[in-house]
C-alpha cells in the first residue's frame, strides 16, 4: 500500500508518508507470525521524532521505530527483530 510518491512534480501532500524502502517480510518459523517492515518518510507529520521511521506491522498491530540504523535492510532478520525488543525495553524504563 503506497501512501505517496517520490516525484517532485506532484503536490506536496503526495510525498507525505512516502515509501522510502521495503517492504521486507519476516516469518517466524516457530509461531508462523509474519512481520512486514517498511521505511517511510515522516518529515511532514506533526509530532514526528525524525524525518523517517521504520514501521513493523503484524496481524496484532504495528510499531513505529524512530531510531534505527540507516543500513537496516542489510541487517539479518534476528538483528531487525532485536531492534524492536530493545525499543520496547527503553520505552518501559
Amino acid at each position: 500500500m503506497l501512501y505517496g510518491t517520490f516525484s517532485d512534480s506532484g503536490p506536496q501532500h503526495s510525498r507525505v508518508n512516502a515509501l522510502i524502502s521495503g517492504p521486507r517480510v519476516l516469518r517466524d518459523d516457530n509461531t508462523g507470525e509474519v512481520t512486514t517492515i517498511v521505511e517511510r518518510r515522516a518529515d511532514a507529520i506533526v509530532g514526528a521524532r525524525a524525518p523517517s521511521c521504520l514501521i513493523f506491522h503484524t496481524d496484532r498491530g504495528f510499531m513505529r521505530l524512530w531510531n534505527y540504523p540507516r543500513n537496516w535492510n542489510d541487517l539479518t532478520d534476528q538483528e531487525l527483530l532485536s531492534l524492536t525488543e530493545s525499543n520496547q525495553r527503553s520505552q518501559s524504563a
